[in-house]
């Protein structure tokens, strides 16, 4: 009968240590090869550098520190009985890296970030991941096109970044996500077309988007938790997305640099926001969509939204500050249900009713903190044409 040796007491090299490691002296249990051991530990980190490297740990189940694969010649990283790494997953920088097999891995207890990988086209050798203790970070990997290989994911212990993947067209992959618990981060990834996460219930920071020109569809129907929502230059969507289930945002609404974005559909169900901030949105025609919104607890910001003719916010009842500037098209401030706010500012819109805004301050228990170059219509009492 063949067999296979299980090393007993052993210590990894340190993370700086690059040398080409050899496996120390024979000394433990034999056991046949067909019949893999239960468990073996590596203690300490592994920096992996060449096959040999590689090749001496394709039977470790367990790495108690950190997994590194950076600035090597590798071209494949196959570690088929790993299921656990206590510290991080590092793969930076490996020009050839073409194939990963870390198909038995269920859990990282820190991060895992793949960096400058350009020749890894497919997460499928990640198949069992279950959950990443710190963040999820996928930076500049540009064979990428899908997340595919990551369906058995649930959890992220911190931040899930996707910074400048230029051929990722949507995430499908992340089927199985269920909670990330800092931000979501998707970053100058310009091919995204559909961002969907169709189990994802709980941000623990905002979801932020910046820079996704291709960027059509957003939709996270079970989101119930998150303190932000931000939309930074997101060029092709026409409206905010879909968030049935969402009704809170203890931070803030932004909504900028979005030139076809012509409603706020998606955000029906929000009734409280941190603040709302929606700014050079020149195709934006109307505010109804936020039905259901009767509290923005800090500021509400309006400030070149040129086709806009009222702010309408139906349920609004608090606000603080209400600013409204450079709005071309505004006529009338409407907030008809507004009744207190910590101030009213209305600056160089144009064609904005003076006496509308008279109406609105007398009606509202709020102080005045401006109302300049608004259109002369009879009213002078509080601003100044």
């Amino acid at each position: 009968m063949s067999v296979a040796l299980l090393f007993l007491g052993c210590s990894g090299p340190t993370i700086d240590d690059r040398r080409p490691w050899t496996p120390p002296a024979v000394s433990g249990v034999l056991l046949p090869v067909d019949e893999p051991p239960v468990e073996l530990v590596w203690e300490g980190d592994a920096v992996l550098g060449s096959d040999a490297d590689v090749a001496s740990f394709r039977r470790w189940t367990r790495i108690t520190g950190d997994l590194v694969v950076e600035g090597t010649a590798l071209t494949e990283v196959s570690l088929p009985s790993l299921q656990e790494v206590g510290g991080e997953v590092r793969l930076w920088e490996n020009p050839a890296l073409a194939a990963l097999d870390l198909g038995a891995l269920r859990s990282v207890g820190r991060d895992l970030s793949l960096y400058d990988d350009p020749e890894l086209d497919a997460l499928v050798g990640l198949g069992s991941l279950e959950e990443v203790g710190g963040s999820l970070v996928i930076n500049r990997m540009p064979a990428l096109v899908d997340l595919d290989g990551l369906q058995a994911l649930e959890r992220v212990g911190a931040r899930l970044y996707l910074f400048h993947l230029e051929g990722l067209r949507t995430l499908d992959g992340l089927e199985g996500l269920r909670e990330v618990a800092g931000p979501v981060q998707l970053w100058e990834d310009h091919a995204l077309v559909d961002a969907t996460f169709p189990a994802l219930t709980t941000i623990g920071a905002a979801l932020d988007l910046f820079d996704a020109r291709s960027l059509v569809t957003l939709s996270l129907p079970e989101l119930t938790d998150a303190q932000a929502l931000e939309l930074h230059h997101c060029d092709a969507m026409r409206d905010a997305g879909d968030f049935p289930r969402l009704t809170t945002l203890t931070g803030r609404l932004m909504v900028q640099w979005n030139p076809v974005m012509r409603s706020l559909d998606g955000l029906g169900t929000l009734t409280t926001v941190g603040s709302l901030h929606l700014e050079a949105l020149p195709a934006l025609a109307s505010t109804a969509a936020l039905s259901s919104l009767s509290e923005v607890t800090g500021d509400l910001t309006v400030l070149d939204a040129d086709a806009l003719v009222t702010l309408e916010l139906p349920a609004l009842v608090r606000a603080g500050l209400v600013d409204a500037r450079y709005d071309d098209g505004l006529l009338d401030p409407g907030l008809e249900a507004l009744v207190l706010a910590a101030g009213l500012r209305f600056e160089h819109d144009p064609a904005l009713s003076a006496c509308a805004v008279e109406a609105l301050f007398d009606r509202v228990a709020a102080p005045l903190v401006s109302c300049v170059d608004v259109d002369d219509d009879g009213c002078a009492a509080v601003c100044v044409p």
